[in-house]
């Protein structure tokens, strides 16, 4: 799905992405929404799950205030089913830079056009983004910490919240040679993402 689908659940108008949005919402008499739109969130390994739930709330104020929790819920299968197909077109890069501007843009835009799935639908063969080489990971892990640096020092970053940093919950590997592969650690993921919308979106 492109990214267009993403762009859909955090608030962009045009026709497709509101069709889009059909897909997601839940129906005006308040039905769930389609099963296919909302992949169950346990699905996905826990690693992408909080790597792209954290860089799409931390890069940018718009999407920390638009997205609803079950909009969140819906973010995480759409930018990973775009990651694996490598499905984003013009359009779509255009409107990821005008939502997460260029750092944002170039990381993303370098990931989500590999196409890391080695079929459709099929499940990566590691938590590892879609199965990368050791080569791959490691430079996956030095782009997400330029882009999340780049971001700590925007000038018109909000000040860090008292109760920490935002992966505060969130462990790393014991040497602290993982500084990249976010990991869930001992707490249940629903729990972790909860907690991260609670934090940071106006539910």
């Amino acid at each position: 799905m492109a990214v267009c689908g993403l762009l859909a659940v955090v608030g962009c108008a045009s026709q497709t992405e509101s069709r889009l949005a059909q897909a997601v919402y839940p129906s005006p008499s308040g039905a769930s929404a389609t099963s296919s739109a909302l992949e169950p969130i346990q699905s996905l390994p826990e690693a992408d799950m909080v790597q792209f739930f954290h860089f799409l709330l931390e890069m940018d104020d718009k999407p920390k205030t638009t997205l609803t929790k079950m909009q969140a819920e819906a973010v995480l299968p759409l930018v990973r089913q775009n990651v694996e197909k490598g499905t984003m077109n013009e359009d779509d890069k255009k409107a990821i830079l005008r939502l997460f501007g260029d750092e944002q843009m170039a990381f993303y835009t370098r990931w989500a056009n590999r196409g890391a799935a080695p079929e459709a639908g099929k499940p990566p063969e590691s938590g590892r983004d879609g199965g990368l080489t050791d080569e791959e990971w490691q430079q996956w892990k030095q782009d997400w910490m330029h882009l999340h640096r780049a971001d700590e020092a925007r000038p018109d970053r909000p000040a860090p919240e008292a109760s920490g940093s935002p992966g505060a919950s969130i462990s790393r590997s014991p040497d602290g040679a993982d500084p990249g592969g976010w990991a869930a650690g001992e707490k249940n993921v629903e729990q972790l993402l909860m907690e991260r919308l609670e934090q940071k979106i106006e539910l």
